[in-house]
C-alpha cells in the first residue's frame, strides 16, 4: 500500500486515507497549508493523490532551518551594534543600543551580551558598554597580513612633499571609505582633510569612486540599492543611473575627480592602489581648495597615478613577501 512517512528524530507522521478511483491516474493535485490550528511554527501539511489514495503529509521543518535564520540576523544586526562606538561617543547603554539599531530592549541586551562574551565589547559599571580588547587582538591580525598604511606610507609621504597639498590613503569599508591615513599640505592656505578613522559615503568622493569603479558591477549595484546616494553638497550626484555612467569613466580613466561633492569648494583627486594580482584595494587621493585645483590639475593628476604605482609596487612586493614568509611556516620541517 502506497504510504508517505516523514521522520523527525524518532518521531514518524502518517496519515494516509482510502479513496476510490483510478488506480492508474498519475498525481493531479497537490496543496501546501498549516498542518494544524496551533500555529505551530514549521509545519505544513502536504496533500494530493495518487491512485486510490489521498496522502496527507506533516512537513516538519528542521531545527537547524529554524534556528539559521535567526543567527543570520543577528549576525547582520552586529555590524550595527559596532558602528555606534565612535571616537567621539565610546560608551552606550541597553537602552541606548536598542533606539540606534531600532529593535527591542531585550534584543539588544542578548546582542551586547553575546558580543561581551566574545570579546569584541566589555561590559563597564552602571551596565555600560565599550569596544573590547578582542578589536585590538583583531586590527592586528589585520595589520599583520599585509598593513596597508605602513606600506603605502613612503608615497603618501612623497606625494604630498612634491605637491604640498592634502593626501589620504582610503579602503572601501561595508559600503563607505574608512580613512586610514593622511597628511596634511603646507600651504597657507589648506585643507584639513577627513579624520583618519572616520567614514564617508563612497558615492561621493574620489576615493571612494575609484574604490567603486573596480569592483564588479552586481556589487555595486547593491550597495547603490542598498542606501540612498545622500546629497551634501549642490554638486553630489545622487541618481544612481549617473553615478554608474560617472563610474565608467573613472575605470576608463584609472583616476577618480570629485568636484566639491563632499565638502563645498573642496577638489579630490584620487587613483587606485593595487595588489600583485591587480585587485585595487585602496587608493591614495589629494584634497585641495577649488581655487587652486582647476590651475594644477594635470599636474595633480600625474602625481596622484604616479604615486598610486609606487604604492601599488611596494605593496605587491610586501604581499609576495607575505605569501612566502607563510609557505615557510607551512613546510615540513
Amino acid at each position: 500500500m502506497p504510504s508517505a512517512i516523514v521522520t523527525r528524530g524518532s518521531r514518524v507522521h502518517e496519515d494516509v486515507r482510502r479513496r476510490r478511483a483510478d488506480p492508474e491516474k498519475k498525481v493531479c493535485r497537490s496543496t501546501a497549508r498549516p498542518f494544524d490550528s496551533s500555529g505551530r511554527s514549521g509545519v505544513y501539511c502536504v496533500s494530493g493523490h495518487t491512485g486510490d489514495h489521498v496522502i496527507q503529509v506533516p512537513v516538519v521543518r528542521s531545527d537547524s532551518q529554524r534556528c539559521g535564520g535567526n543567527v543570520l540576523q543577528t549576525v547582520q544586526k552586529i555590524g550595527p551594534v559596532l558602528d555606534l562606538f565612535t571616537a567621539d561617543r565610546p560608551e552606550w547603554g541597553v537602552s541606548e543600543v536598542a533606539e540606534g539599531i531600532g529593535v527591542p530592549r531585550s534584543s539588544a541586551h542578548a546582542l551586547l551580551s553575546s558580543l561581551v562574551e566574545t570579546g569584541l565589547l566589555q561590559c563597564r559599571s552602571r551596565g555600560r558598554y565599550r569596544l573590547g580588547w578582542r578589536v585590538v587582538e583583531l586590527s592586528e591580525t589585520l595589520r599583520a597580513s599585509v598593513d596597508v598604511r605602513s606600506v603605502v606610507a613612503p608615497a603618501l609621504a612623497s606625494l604630498s612633499a612634491a605637491l604640498g597639498e592634502t593626501v589620504h590613503l582610503g579602503v572601501l569599508d561595508r559600503h563607505q571609505v574608512l580613512y586610514l591615513d593622511k597628511i596634511v599640505g603646507n600651504h597657507q592656505v589648506n585643507v584639513t582633510g577627513a579624520r583618519v578613522g572616520s567614514h564617508l559615503d563612497a558615492h561621493c568622493s574620489a576615493l571612494g569612486k575609484i574604490l567603486l569603479a573596480h569592483r564588479e558591477s552586481g556589487e555595486v549595484l547593491r550597495i547603490l540599492e542598498s542606501r540612498p546616494c545622500r546629497r551634501l553638497t549642490e554638486s553630489t550626484i545622487t541618481d544612481p543611473n549617473l553615478l554608474l555612467d560617472d563610474l565608467r569613466l573613472v575605470r576608463a580613466a584609472g583616476h577618480a575627480v570629485d568636484h566639491a561633492e563632499a565638502v563645498p569648494d573642496v577638489h579630490c583627486l584620487a587613483a587606485p592602489v593595487r595588489d600583485d594580482l591587480g585587485s585595487v584595494v585602496a587608493a591614495i587621493s589629494v584634497t585641495v581648495p577649488a581655487g587652486r585645483f582647476e590651475k594644477r590639475r594635470i599636474e595633480l593628476r600625474e602625481a596622484v597615478i604616479a604615486a598610486a604605482r609606487n604604492a601599488s609596487s611596494r605593496f605587491a612586493g610586501a604581499s609576495v613577501q607575505t605569501s612566502d614568509v607563510a609557505e615557510q611556516d607551512l613546510a615540513p620541517a
